[in-house]
């Protein structure tokens, strides 16, 4: 393809990512048709945030929704050779 041509097509696409108007901008919800018919694929997960990839069932349609994330507490399952805690007083 010559440049010109290749330019003319890379306007196009960008004026037509621009042009998206999205249905929904909803967790657990297509952002292009609106429905709630998304297959999730496995956790992604980048410093605070975690991404679920999706594929839309329904327009096939995919993307990733984002979450960030936030330290809330500790939930012991075994406490290794450590006695039983004893209360930690708070400040």
């Amino acid at each position: 393809m010559n440049s010109k041509l290749i330019k003319i097509l890379s306007e196009a696409e960008d004026k037509k990512s621009k042009d998206i108007k999205f249905k929904s901008n909803e967790p657990g919800k297509c952002p292009m048709c609106g429905t709630e018919n998304l297959e999730y694929g496995s956790i992604d997960i980048e410093d605070n945030l975690m991404g679920y990839p999706w594929q839309c069932k329904t327009c096939g349609a995919k993307g990733t929704e984002w979450y960030t994330t936030q330290f809330d507490s500790h939930d012991v399952h075994d406490m290794g050779n450590q006695e039983t805690p004893k209360k930690i007083k708070h400040k």
